[in-house]
């Protein structure tokens, strides 16, 4: 799949965290810096579900109106990809088409800081103090995310709200079969089963007829898609009950 890009690939079981497939990058010989964990970049807009997710936590229906309009809030003029505006637009079409006003006006209303504490709880270590502002709710974050970590909260979503740590060696036997190690899925509820559904058809949208209509499966799926500024990093993570 990588072909002449470089990047990472990562498949986690999300029902017990199991690693099933993990690629570094697209040529071992090349680099051997394995990206899925070792690459720390900013997220863009694949980190919107943590604001969509405390959003509906906090009891906004996916169908309320937020007006996208041109704003500046304390000097921060955030644009959207398009240059365009949509005027007054539903929670669930402003992340279908991953609209930056929506997202950071989203942000605003139901604090930045619950926004963090959530993806802290799903998963997220390399969050730090000073990303308590709204450029967050665009994944501008000041050292980003790596893949390990963004596809492991993103288990949640498609788990009933249960965050399923990764796996990556179920257990070690000796020539004798006797365990030497085993490793249990780690497991914890990060969000209300009712919130991970609720942002789960949300993001199914996204891939129905949204910014991921490529990673159609011919089944429901659900996902999101995210870039930083002249697609230096491109991102998608995308699930499947299993996958």
């Amino acid at each position: 799949i990588l072909g002449n890009q470089q990047g990472g690939i990562l498949a986690l079981d999300p029902r017990n965290g199991y690693i099933r497939a993990m690629v570094g990058g697209r040529n071992y010989e090349e680099s051997q810096i394995n990206r899925v964990i070792a690459e720390v970049r900013q997220p863009g807009s694949a980190f919107k579900p943590f604001v969509y997710a405390t959003a509906l936590d906090q009891g906004m229906p996916m169908n309320s109106i937020i007006l996208d309009e041109a704003i500046n809030i304390n000097g921060y003029s955030p644009q959207n990809y398009d240059k365009k505006y949509h005027g007054p637009i539903t929670l669930k079409k402003a992340l279908r088409l991953s609209v930056n006003v929506a997202a950071v006006k989203l942000g605003q209303q139901v604090g930045i800081e619950q926004v963090l504490n959530l993806a802290k709880n799903m998963g997220i270590t390399t969050l730090v103090p000073e990303d308590d502002n709204l450029a967050a709710a665009l994944g501008g974050l000041t050292r980003g995310v790596n893949l390990l970590e963004l596809s492991t909260a993103y288990t949640a979503f498609a788990n009933h709200g249960i965050v399923s740590r990764p796996v990556s060696i179920i257990k070690v036997l000796d020539e004798n079969n006797q365990v030497l190690e085993e490793n249990h899925p780690l497991q914890q509820a990060v969000l209300r089963p009712e919130i991970a559904y609720l942002t789960t058809n949300m993001m199914k949208a996204v891939i129905d007829s949204g910014t991921g209509t490529p990673a159609q499966l011919g089944r429901d799926a659900a996902g999101k898609t995210g870039t930083t500024d002249n697609y230096e990093t491109a991102w998608f993570i995308g699930f499947t009950p299993e996958l």
